[in-house]
């Protein structure tokens, strides 16, 4: 083989591994999208961060509240909606008393047109001469 004929031989080489890293980075990437991650580079894998968060601390005993305090917390949320229910029907209340007069105004405009003064044949518009 001649110096020049393994040169090249080497240089197609080396062209052909830098080829092959890009193609491995692609399927790379390829697998991360297809697991679910960004693709956008090394990190951690999808929901690692979770797993690892569960693993390191030791599971904590559920804080359960004794029947007493069951008790009066539903008893102070009772009370605390009574105030905003009664509150709320005031509210109601007073709109209800808005709206009636708006309705009759609108409702009994008729009523009250038919009750309003009527123009004499003096003081009607008088048409325009053409």
């Amino acid at each position: 083989m001649s110096p020049d004929n393994r040169s090249i031989l080497e240089a197609a080489l080396r062209g052909l591994e830098a080829r092959r890293e890009r193609i491995d980075q692609h399927i790379t990437t390829v697998r991360r999208m297809m697991r679910g991650g960004t693709g956008r580079g090394p990190g951690r894998p999808a929901g690692a961060k979770a797993e690892a968060e569960a693993s390191a601390r030791p599971a904590r005993k559920k804080r359960r509240f004794s029947a007493a305090v069951r008790k009066r917390l539903a008893e102070a949320m009772r009370q605390r909606w009574a105030v905003k229910r009664t509150a709320a029907q005031a509210a109601a209340s007073k709109s209800k008393k808005k709206t009636a007069v708006k309705s009759s105004r609108v409702f009994g405009r008729k009523t009250l047109n038919a009750a309003a003064p009527q123009k004499g044949p003096a003081e009607k518009k008088q048409p325009l001469p053409a």
